[in-house]
């Protein structure tokens, strides 16, 4: 797998942002102190790759402060334990927010994958724009709109009753009287996922409506939300019966080419002037395919690495890159996902830290009884390999005092942190039950996923890998090849 193209932790898709401009956001945060808020958002709606904007900390007083540099009004949320936080940035945009107050999300509901937290539009007082309040209002009267009348949209395919509730939006949004761009852009994809419900067997017909021949609009949520609700089969919405047999065709066969299906849609009116549209379609498709089962793993991640290469569409080239990131991105051989933790000294712990040597990492809660049954034998391997590895215990406790000092009392020689200044860490190592473990090779990759326990024969793998590490160094590495991310944005299209 290293041999494939290996992900980077640091998205090209963010950093640099050409012709980015600087928000600015002030925020009041009692409750909050010394926890580290970590503004995230999505790398693009299809694939909802979440990637780091920023970090702050709140200070002892209850305050904390950031810069973002965006270049276009970017969707951010902020994990605030028992809610998440929403808010929208815009270039040059200055803000003061406030946050609810802190409510602890207890550990039944952190580790149960089917809880959803509140969410929240943070309390915002911006003198350069309304858009956050606009949006807020929009929203709203958009949910007492459309939802109590969505079945009825759906089962009765009821569109003189989607005419009447595309009538209210409109007169909703006239009351808002938000003229901003984004806003009315917003509101017009709101009225098309209305239009859509009573229409979900004529996909075709939506898109012809709302979508073709129009610029792409990925950071306008209401955009994809609309798509989204189509037929997920959306390669064949054409009315053609030689262009649907055609793509069967091309997805079915030994080297299905991106290229192809490119050119097959073009054969249809929708799609020949719509390049973007076509492309992000495209990519949609394969990733619907392959979680449908309809696809195998090798020929999606074939396709998505193609699409990287040769769409025409950066946006969308990247895209396809962000898919295949998310769906391999805790795979044998790639990355391990970057934190940044403050330990009990107030010293900054980085994976970055580790390089060199292998680390065994371990998600663990000291009352949890498999992870207090397995600290003595972390220790055991700490000691057995420690001119090569480390050991880490990343315990998810919300109360760290006791567990430090039952550490120090207890002589371990693996080292113990706290989530809490880091707390997505859970989310991006997809820890979803106690214990849980990595071990993570001396370039930052991930050796063995979902490791086995020190209970469970750990140790003769460990060894192995520091063999095979030594032998491999003393022969010279090989060169690291490129990313995808390097793929998706140097390509020159195939036209």
């Amino acid at each position: 797998m290293r041999r494939f193209l290996t992900l980077i932790a640091t998205l090209l898709a963010l950093a640099p942002i050409a012709n980015a401009a600087t928000a600015i956001v002030k925020g009041h945060a009692k409750g909050y102190e010394g926890r580290t808020l970590v503004f995230r958002t999505y790398a693009d709606p299809l694939s909802r790759l979440a990637v780091d904007l920023v970090s702050t900390t709140v200070t002892q007083d209850g305050t904390f402060s950031f810069e973002a540099d965006v270049n276009q009004v970017t969707h951010v949320t902020v994990d605030l334990s028992f809610y998440v936080g929403h808010l929208y940035l815009e270039p040059s945009a200055r803000y003061e927010v406030s946050l609810p107050p802190f409510r602890l999300r207890p550990d039944a509901d952190r580790f149960n994958p089917y809880y959803e937290p509140r969410q929240v539009s943070l309390i915002i007082n911006s003198a350069t724009s309304p858009l956050n309040a606009a949006i807020a209002s929009l929203n709203s009267a958009f949910a007492d709109i459309y939802y109590p009348s969505a079945v009825r949209l759906v089962r009765k395919h009821d569109r003189q009753l989607a005419d009447k509730l595309i009538l209210r939006l409109d007169s909703a949004v006239r009351a808002i009287n938000c003229q901003l761009p984004f806003f009315r852009q917003q509101a017009q994809f709101l009225r098309a996922r209305i239009y859509a419900t009573p229409r979900l067997n004529a996909s075709r017909h939506v898109l012809a409506t709302f979508y073709a021949g129009k610029p792409l609009a990925l950071n306008v949520p209401a955009y994809w939300q609309t798509i989204d609700m189509l037929s997920p089969d959306i390669l064949n919405v054409s009315p053609y019966p030689d262009i649907r047999k055609s793509i069967k065709k091309a997805l079915s066969s030994n080297s299905p080419s991106v290229a192809e299906l490119s050119s097959i849609l073009s054969s249809d009116t929708l799609f020949a002037n719509s390049t973007p549209l076509r492309e992000a379609l495209i990519v949609k498709a394969i990733t619907d395919a392959y979680y449908s089962n309809d696809i195998s793993e090798g020929r999606a991640d074939s396709l998505l690495t193609k699409a990287a290469r040769s769409l025409q569409t950066k946006a969308v080239r990247l895209m396809a890159a962000n898919v295949y990131a998310k769906k391999n991105r805790l795979r044998s051989g790639l990355p391990a996902p970057d934190f940044s933790i403050t330990d009990n000294k107030g010293k900054e712990v980085k994976l970055t830290d580790f390089r060199g040597r292998f680390l065994y990492l371990c998600f663990m809660h000291s009352k949890n009884y498999e992870c207090v049954k397995a600290m003595p034998l972390l220790d055991n391997i700490a000691q057995a390999h420690r001119d090569n590895l480390d050991v880490v215990c990343l315990f998810t406790d919300d109360q760290t005092d006791d567990l430090f000092k039952q550490v120090a009392q207890n002589g371990y020689h693996w080292r113990a942190l706290s989530y809490i200044s880091f707390q997505r860490v859970m989310a991006d190592y997809q820890v979803e039950a106690l214990p849980t473990y990595f071990l993570i090779a001396p370039d930052g990759c991930i050796e063995i996923p979902q490791a086995p326990g020190p209970a469970e024969n750990i140790g003769p793998a460990i060894a192995q890998a520091i063999r095979q590490y030594i032998i491999s160094t003393k022969r010279g590495r090989p060169e690291i090849p490129r990313t995808i991310y390097d793929i998706a944005n140097e390509a020159k299209p195939i036209e």
